[in-house]
């Protein structure tokens, strides 16, 4: 009788210890999330280098004669 119990007692035991690694993961994972959105955005400097050659002539035009 004392052998299913103490089967028991380790199933649980060993189940518990299953879900605290999941739990510590997923406090890792919003433990790296939260550093992330703590620091600010850069800013952000576009280039005209993956950009087609009739959008280059526009955004060069555009900087040359402000209106």
């Amino acid at each position: 009788m004392a052998e299913p119990v103490k089967d028991a007692i380790l199933m649980h035991l060993f189940e518990s210890i299953e879900q605290l690694h999941q739990d510590l993961d997923k406090v890792e994972l919003w433990l790296g999330a939260l550093g992330c959105f703590q620091n600010p955005v850069p800013d952000y400097q576009p280039s005209d280098r993956y950009l087609l050659p009739s959008e280059r002539r526009e955004t060069t035009h555009r900087g040359a004669n402000p209106k």
